[in-house]
């Protein structure tokens, strides 16, 4: 399978021409749209938790802007999804990490340090999970069974 057509042979569907665009909020909004169904679509008992997913989404559409928003169209990104995704969640995993990263942690309790370190130390492990493949990850120690042996 090839990849996603360059938006140099098809630059009718480009909208968003630099980084710093402000058709920044078109691109997001037109991804997000493709990638949300209509209301309509939801049964009334899964909307209230789908909230959180819409949220998660329209984080990753932002990423996908920023990673792919001068190459690709919106539409480019959607169809090609599955191939283009990785490297987005990858993103959001860096970006979490890096947010946990940059709290002050100056106010805690001893109990909240351990508590803010055990976090960073799984953003890690996720990180380093997502980045060399879980065949290549070890089972972190806060996982594993006492019990078993090492």
């Amino acid at each position: 399978m090839t990849g996603p057509p360059e938006m140099s042979d098809n630059p009718e569907n480009l909208v968003l021409f630099t980084a710093d665009s402000p058709d920044r909020e078109l691109w997001i909004d037109t991804l997000f749209g493709l990638m949300t169904p209509p209301s309509e679509c939801i049964p009334d008992y899964a909307k209230e938790g789908i909230v959180q997913q819409f949220v998660f989404n329209r984080d990753n559409c932002e990423v996908a802007c920023d990673l792919y928003g001068t190459k690709f169209s919106p539409m480019d990104v959607f169809t090609q999804w599955d191939e283009l995704s990785y490297p987005i969640h990858l993103n959001q995993i860096h970006r979490m990490r890096d947010f946990v990263d940059l709290i002050d942690t100056s106010e805690f309790t001893e109990e909240e340090l351990r508590a803010h370190q055990k976090t960073i130390d799984i953003m890690r492990h996720v990180v380093d999970c997502a980045e060399n493949g879980p065949e290549n990850c070890e089972e972190p120690p806060w996982l594993k069974d006492e019990d078993s042996p090492e």
